[in-house]
């Protein structure tokens, strides 16, 4: 009796600590912090940087693609695009010496 006690307060405390409901605060499944509507960018190895319009200087947005298989036949490497998404953090928490990256689910991608 003792041990189906014991057993049955642990799975109870178990389940009920569990949220099966949370939503990702970071990365491809979080909520958007901006939204990018035409912005001119260099897909490079995988990767976007977004850039100036005025100068065509690198602006300092890093981003992956949430959905790089969007890019396929869009743009080849070192390629000045024009895209639009919905950028997302990164879900990193560490400390690092380096900017990370963060998260982009593109919605469009074009050259001009």
């Amino acid at each position: 009796m003792k041990t189906t006690s014991h057993i049955f307060l642990s799975l109870s405390l178990l389940t009920a600590c569990q949220n099966k409901d949370a939503t990702p605060d970071c990365g491809c499944d979080g909520p958007t912090y901006e939204v990018l509507t035409d912005k001119a960018a260099i897909y490079k190895k995988g990767t976007i940087s977004t850039l100036r319009a005025t100068t065509l200087n690198v602006d300092g947005s890093y981003l992956l693609a949430c959905n790089p298989g969007f890019i396929e036949g869009k743009a080849a490497e070192n390629d000045t695009v024009f895209i639009s998404g919905k950028a997302r953090a990164n879900c990193f928490k560490g400390e690092t010496l380096s900017a990370l990256p963060g998260m982009l689910e593109l919605t469009e991608i074009h050259k001009r």
